[in-house]
């Protein structure tokens, strides 16, 4: 699924969910995971970024 971006804020439901698709994860430092928050190994979100107005920018919309 190269098209889909699953944006959570929970690595490990959030980003599992996105590598089951095999979609590309991004993570949302606002919730669960905040900012400086380590992640635990095994899940690489294809963006990490601060708040959901920044995935708006970084999509270019």
């Amino acid at each position: 699924m190269p098209d889909v971006i699953m944006v959570g804020d929970r690595v490990e439901t959030d980003g599992f969910f996105a590598a089951t698709l095999g979609a590309a994860f991004a993570l949302v430092r606002t919730g669960v995971t905040p900012s400086g928050a380590a992640l635990p190994p095994g899940i690489t979100p294809a963006y990490d970024i601060a708040d959901l107005a920044s995935l708006v920018e970084l999509l270019g919309r």
